[in-house]
C-alpha cells in the first residue's frame, strides 16, 4: 500500500520492515501533488521515498500520481510535516529532507508558523544519519536568508555545496510546474544546502517546542478513577466549567465544549504545546469505584505533558465537587500531577 493512515503507523516504525528492503529513506515535507516525488522516486529506484502532506486535497492528488506511476519505493502519509519527524522517524534513521516551497509565512504576524525555524534544525539533526542532507528550495528571499541564519546555528551542519549553503541554481533539480511559472517571469529561486557532520545533544527548549520528542513507545495515556460513593453526573457535568484550565507562556490547556449523554460527560479539548496543538475528547464515566476519566480514542490523543496536565486538573476540579471522593489510580506523569495538586 502506497498510502500509511497514522492510526495503523506505530510510533517509531521500522521503515526496513515497511519497504520490504534495507535502502535509504529519504523524506519529502510538503509534497503538494507529488510532482517531485515522483520524479525523484522514478530516477532513484534503489532509494525508498516517504511523503508528507497535511492538506488533504493535495494529498489526494498525490496519491493519484503515484498510484498511476507504479511506484513501489514511495509511501504516503497525510500528515503534518514536524509531527512525522518526532513520531516516526527515531534517532538518525533517514538519509535526506526535500522541502520544496514550503508556506512562507510572509506576513509578519504570521512568521512564527514556518516550519524551519530556530528550533527545526535540532530536530533535523537528531533525525538526520550521519552526512544525511537538507535541500530546501524557496521563491521567498527573507525565508530563504532566515533558513541559513537557522542552520548555521547548529553545529551539527555545515554548507552542502562548495559554493556555501545558498545557490541561485541547482542543476539536475527537478523543477515543479510552480518553479517552472516561477522562473518564466524572470524571478529567482533560492536553494539551502546542508549536511550533517556531527551529532549533538537536542537542547531543552527544543523539547518544549517539539513535546512530542519526550514521548517514547512504552508511553501510555493518562487517565484516572476517582472513589466515590457519589457518583452524581449532572452534578459534575454542572460543575465542571468551559474555557482556559491553565495557561503558562505558550502553553494553553482548554475546555471548549462539554456534552452530557446517558451514561457519561464528553469534554471537546484544546491542548497546545509549543509548536503542537491537538484537539482531543476525554470522557467522564461511571467506574466500578466511582468515575474514571480517560481520553476517547476517536481523536487519537497524543500522551504529551499537556495531556497528563488535563487529567490532573480534571481530577481537582472534580475532587472539589465531590468532596468525599479520592483518586485510587492515576496514569500521570509524577511531578505534573504534584504540581498540580501542590498549586492553589
Amino acid at each position: 500500500m502506497v498510502v500509511i493512515r497514522e492510526s495503523e503507523l506505530e510510533r517509531y516504525p521500522d521503515w526496513s520492515s515497511i519497504f520490504k528492503n534495507k535502502n535509504p529513506v529519504y523524506l519529502e515535507v510538503g509534497i503538494g501533488n507529488g510532482e517531485f516525488l515522483e520524479w525523484i522516486a522514478q530516477n532513484n529506484p534503489d532509494k525508498n521515498f516517504v511523503g508528507v502532506e497535511v492538506s488533504r486535497d493535495y494529498f489526494k492528488k498525490a496519491v493519484n500520481r503515484i498510484l498511476k506511476a507504479r511506484l513501489k519505493n514511495v509511501r504516503l502519509i497525510c500528515t503534518e510535516g514536524a509531527k512525522a519527524l518526532c513520531k516516526y522517524f527515531s534517532e538518525e534513521s533517514f538519509s535526506g529532507l526535500y522541502l520544496n516551497f514550503p508556506d512562507p509565512w510572509a506576513k509578519k504576524k504570521q512568521s512564527s508558523r514556518r516550519l524551519v525555524n530556530d528550533f527545526f534544525p535540532w530536530l533535523l539533526q537528531s533525525r538526520l544519519k550521519l552526512e544525511g542532507t537538507f535541500v530546501m528550495v524557496t521563491d521567498y528571499e527573507p525565508y530563504a536568508i532566515e533558513v541559513v541564519e537557522n542552520f548555521e546555528k547548529c553545529k551539527a551542519f555545515a554548507p552542502l555545496w562548495k559554493e556555501g549553503p545558498l545557490v541561485y541554481k541547482l542543476e539536475n533539480y527537478y523543477q515543479t510546474k510552480y518553479a517552472r511559472k516561477w522562473l518564466s517571469l524572470g524571478k529567482n529561486l533560492y536553494y539551502i544546502g546542508f549536511k550533517k557532520v556531527k551529532g549533538l545533544a537536542i537542547p531543552k527548549e527544543v523539547f518544549k517546542f517539539y513535546p512530542l520528542l519526550e514521548i517514547s513507545k512504552e508511553d501510555p495515556l493518562p487517565l484516572a478513577v476517582i472513589e466515590s460513593k457519589e457518583t452524581n453526573l449532572e452534578k459534575v457535568f454542572q460543575g465542571l466549567k468551559e474555557g482556559i484550565l491553565w495557561k503558562s507562556g505558550d502553553q494553553v490547556i482548554k475546555v471548549l465544549n462539554k456534552f452530557t449523554g446517558k451514561d457519561s460527560i464528553l469534554l471537546d479539548t484544546v491542548i497546545s504545546e509549543g509548536s503542537f496543538r491537538q484537539r482531543v475528547f476525554v470522557t467522564i464515566a461511571p467506574h466500578r469505584d466511582g468515575l474514571i476519566i480517560k481520553f476517547h480514542d476517536a481523536t487519537n490523543p497524543e500522551p504529551t505533558r499537556g495531556a497528563h496536565r488535563l487529567v490532573a486538573l480534571l481530577c481537582k476540579e472534580i475532587l472539589s465537587l465531590l468532596p468525599a471522593s479520592k483518586v485510587v489510580q492515576h496514569q500521570c506523569k509524577k511531578g505534573i500531577w504534584q504540581e498540580v495538586f501542590s498549586s492553589t
